[in-house]
């Protein structure tokens, strides 16, 4: 079912035009058969015709579209094969409104490989679904999440582990941990350089493993599973369950730890100070209390933090939309720097903040890419509902 309807829905112009001109062919060349079944056939491909010209070349370009999503971008609010309706003409009547879920047609510094490709070479647009974070004239700040020990910071990885116990019964979102396969490696001829570079690149786009011809690999990099967390790899995707420190308490798969249940992984001698991860848009905390995950990464920087392997992608992407006159680093309201978003510029981010390619690793994008705000889930049924 996910597979036919992800179909449907990205048919293009030139199949629908050609099923539609062999529909009306059919029609036409049964219009002398005088037999029952000719005419019911006839009709039959006549209304199919109607059907895909009224939904394909005018419902969809310019009301409504039906889109599937194929990431975990977007957790806890949506999930990998949900399949939204998205109204394509409120954008075309107003300006999109932060805390709005939009889809929008994804910029070349978003895209890799053959998608990349194919917006270049032939023009293809690949479309994404984030939430809009910042509108012209507003000032974003990410303030990262953390808890520390001792005055020791762990890693969101760490913490999926430590609160391990408290993982949901319907968890969402199961990943594993992976670390590069140093022996492949090595017979690959490959520098410790190229692979950290390529790695980090798949890191902070969210890739997934995929079966190479001597075992897993990502963007061609040879990878292993590893049994536990090593701080040395890198996690692709949630080690374990997702874990939202809020303005408000931990989060586990979006349940509210107890205050105990909080602490309790930890020596009751030891001093743990739980910072949340939150988001200041014009100089006021933005509750968001629907993310998957609080950011784990501040933004905006300008310097790469050797802790913070993402940072390698924040930092550089910063400076570029600077220097593209996207974006203006100020000082908010509470004296800390802060991005101040240009005319026409929007800043997208994904609900499920540490696994999201999103904003922060490629800039703002222009008003024209927003396409429009998804309606609802259709599809899973146990899914149906609105989308806010």
């Amino acid at each position: 079912m996910s597979n036919v309807t992800e179909w449907l829905a990205n048919l293009n112009t030139a199949t629908v035009l050609i099923v539609m001109a062999v529909l009306l062919a059919l029609r036409f060349a049964l219009l002398p058969v005088k037999s029952q079944a000719a005419k019911s056939v006839a009709e039959i491909a006549e209304s199919l015709a109607i059907a895909m010209g009224l939904v394909f070349l005018i419902i969809r370009p310019f009301f409504v579209q039906a889109f599937f999503i194929p990431s975990e971008s977007m957790l806890s609010t949506l999930r990998v094969h949900d399949h939204i309706l998205v109204n394509k003409t409120v954008y075309l009547m107003r300006a999109p409104k932060p805390g709005e879920i939009a889809v929008f047609a994804a910029p070349p510094e978003a895209l890799h490989g053959e998608m990349l490709e194919a917006q270049l070479n032939e023009g293809k647009q690949t479309d994404y679904i984030k939430r809009v974070t910042g509108a012209p004239g507003d000032t974003i700040r990410v303030e990262p999440g953390y808890i520390s020990v001792n005055g020791a910071k762990l890693t969101r990885e760490a913490l999926r582990t430590i609160y391990q116990e408290y993982k949901a019964e319907k968890h969402v979102g199961v990943y594993r941990f992976w670390t590069v396969d140093m022996d492949r490696v090595n017979r690959a001829n490959d520098s410790i350089g190229q692979v950290v570079d390529k790695m980090i690149a798949a890191f902070a786009r969210g890739d997934q493993p995929s079966q190479g011809f001597n075992g897993p690999e990502i963007d061609g990099i040879p990878i292993k599973e590893s049994p536990v967390v090593d701080l040395g790899g890198f996690a692709i995707g949630p080690s374990g369950p997702s874990v939202r420190l809020g303005m408000d308490g931990v989060y586990v798969d979006g349940r509210k730890l107890t205050d105990q249940e909080a602490r309790k992984p930890f020596p009751t001698s030891a001093k743990v100070e739980i910072n949340p991860g939150y988001v200041v848009r014009n100089g006021k905390v933005w509750d968001q209390p629907y993310l998957g995950e609080d950011a784990e990464s501040a933004y905006p920087i300008t310097e790469i933090d050797p802790t913070d392997l993402a940072s390698s992608i924040i930092a550089p992407a910063v400076n570029k939309a600077v220097a593209d006159k996207k974006i203006e680093l100020v000082q908010d309201s509470t004296g800390h720097l802060a991005a101040k978003l240009m005319p026409g510029q929007y800043l997208m981010m994904g609900d499920n903040r540490n696994n999201s390619s999103d904003g922060r690793f490629w800039g703002p994008v222009e008003r024209w890419r927003l396409k429009g705000r998804p309606l609802f889930t259709f599809f899973p049924m146990s899914r149906f509902g609105w989308v806010r």
